[in-house]
């Protein structure tokens, strides 16, 4: 499934499709039922997904990657597989936003990978809680690169306001 364009999609039902959702640009509103994103991944190339209504819209098994200035903004408690920033671009942080007083439980082991190329803008998880489970987690987070070559080392490459929790948990930060 794939959007493009300036404009806004709504999703309301339990959608069936195979091979993977992209949003490029554009805007994505989940107004419905559970699954209206199936598995397959989830890919924002400078585009929004707005989640409303209800949780549990994104299939729990989906690999989100946010592209430039993308936007993921869930609602209430969500299980997704990981999360992976391309932060290749764009004029604001692409930004994961769970929600005060929700959490957002990321289930594979390598939970968050940044790649970034842009010292301008920063990744960021915010709000609410970001749950890891038990076990060694990885973040694999590369810095700001031009060439290959890190150019920055005081500009963060990912910002992280949420509450990470994980009874049993050893995070593992990789990369640059």
């Amino acid at each position: 499934f794939v959007t493009s364009g300036p404009g806004i999609v709504n999703l309301s039902a339990n959608n069936t499709y195979t091979g993977g959702t992209v949003v490029d640009p554009g805007k994505l509103t989940l107004i419905g039922t559970p699954l209206a994103i199936p598995a397959r991944g989830l890919l924002l190339g400078g585009a929004t997904v707005l989640m409303n209504t209800n949780s549990g819209q994104i299939d729990p098994s989906t690999t989100v990657t946010l592209r430039r200035s993308s936007t993921l903004t869930l609602v209430g408690n969500n299980v997704l597989n990981a999360l992976a920033f391309d932060n290749n671009g764009g004029t604001t942080n692409p930004v994961v936003t769970i929600g005060a007083g929700n959490t957002l439980t990321l289930t594979d082991s390598a939970r968050v990978t940044v790649l970034n190329s842009n010292a301008l803008t920063v990744p960021t998880i915010s709000l609410g809680t970001l749950a890891l489970g038990s076990g060694t987690k990885t973040f694999d987070i590369q810095g700001p690169t031009a060439a290959g070559q890190l150019y920055s080392i005081i500009t963060p490459s990912l910002n992280i306001t949420s509450v990470i929790s994980g009874a049993g948990a050893v995070l593992n930060k990789t990369g640059n």
